[in-house]
């Protein structure tokens, strides 16, 4: 690496400059009285410590989702609400949601309480996709819950429902569905978490 100080080109004043040339690569601009601009792309090993505010565009945005309900979900596939704690046999207004960008899940986390009946619970993801009603399914992954674990949290990750990525403009829906009936009606605290990509577009449509 090739080090340079001094004026680079007519404007800009470089501390450090990956190659001894007149054209911005990897430098530090200090022509600014009051801020030194850092360029092209900046990456720190080790921390990063700020003592004012970090501005700027954000591509990625993480999201968290409350599925929360109350009833007994006996063996058949229950669909999760996303806008309030309805939950149903069957895709209503609650219990899908419409990707405002393309959307990857992240995980999933469930707590319920009084299991009377060890069963094995699927959790499950599908999309549909725009201009159709198709429900898709992405992923799927059943799990072992005890009779014992009342108030304990089971977590689903990515990896174990292959990695869904749901595209702007779909619509998402999740369910879970016990092989035997786990007990009476009880809480069920779910959390779902996505990552957004805010630079996505829908595909179709007049967005």
């Amino acid at each position: 690496m090739t080090g340079a100080s001094g004026t680079g080109g007519s404007a800009e004043n470089w501390l450090v400059q990956h190659t001894l040339t007149t054209e911005k690569q990897h430098y530090i601009d200090l022509t600014d009285e009051d801020t030194a601009k850092v360029g092209i792309n900046l990456e720190v090993e080790g921390d990063l410590v700020v003592s004012g505010d970090i501005t700027g565009s954000q591509r990625y945005v993480h999201s968290f989702w409350s599925h929360n309900f109350v009833d007994e979900i006996n063996t058949g596939e229950i669909r999760m609400p996303w806008a309030d704690t309805t939950e149903a046999a069957s895709s209503t207004g609650r219990q899908a949601f419409l990707a405002p960008y393309d959307m990857e899940f992240v995980a999933w986390n469930y707590r319920y309480e009084t299991i009377t009946n060890s069963h094995s619970l699927t959790f499950k993801i599908y999309k549909l996709d725009q201009g159709d009603q198709t429900a898709d399914e992405l992923g799927s992954h059943s799990f072992a819950v005890g009779d014992d674990n009342n108030h304990e949290t089971f977590q689903v990750t990515a990896s174990e429902v292959d990695n869904p990525i749901v595209d702007a403009g779909d619509l998402i829906v999740m369910t879970i569905q016990a092989d035997t009936d786990p007990g009476g009606s009880t809480d069920h605290f779910m959390t779902s978490h996505w990552i957004m990509d805010l630079n996505s577009t829908y595909t179709t449509g007049n967005v």
